[in-house]
């Protein structure tokens, strides 16, 4: 059997975390061979399932926000851009959340494709997918919805912790919890 470190019921979300006898040998843990072969098996299944989450649009905006905070948290990035226009960027290795990405801000936000950058940088092992947004209006549309902007028009950090009215309603939970699976 496959065992992981953490299960929380409420969420039906399993956790795990890599720590050292996975990397190194420890006398007291199974052999770093079968650890290996058990991490790929569970990265085998957890690829599945970001495949299927990627997938799973929610037909309730506010969800579909909340999964939204979830993605920018975790892979966006507020920059200026060479003019000092604010820019928008969301980051990321998984082709998944690129498309639930330009679903998720079409649908709430009625953004087109046309109206965002998509750039694709080669390394040597995996593509870095960048959406770029150019437009403060839908820039700022986007913050006061995921309460990056405040009441009071306080811009906050993407790295702050996530305001609790985003994740009020449970299946907003379940969708912040999608969009932070798949990053």
């Amino acid at each position: 059997p496959l065992h992981f470190d953490y299960f929380l019921p409420d969420y039906n979300l399993l956790i795990e975390f890599d720590g050292e006898q996975h990397f190194i040998n420890k006398t007291h843990f199974e052999k770093i061979e079968k650890i290996h072969h058990k991490d790929m098996i569970k990265n085998d299944l957890t690829s599945e399932v970001k495949e299927e989450l990627g997938k799973y649009i929610s037909r309730n905006r506010h969800c579909q926000i909340a999964e939204l905070a979830a993605i920018i948290h975790f892979q966006g990035h507020l920059t200026r851009g060479d003019k000092g226009q604010l820019q928008l960027q969301i980051l990321t290795e998984n082709p998944s959340v690129l498309r639930k990405s330009f679903t998720i801000l079409n649908k709430a936000f009625n953004i087109e494709t046309a109206e965002m950058e998509q750039e694709c940088l080669q390394n040597h092992k995996n593509s870095v997918y960048t959406i770029v947004l150019e437009k403060e209006e839908d820039i700022l549309n986007i913050f006061h919805a995921i309460k990056l902007i405040d009441h009071e028009g306080v811009l906050h950090d993407l790295r702050d912790r996530v305001n609790p009215e985003i994740l009020e309603q449970y299946c907003c939970r379940r969708g912040f919890m999608r969009g932070a699976f798949l990053c």
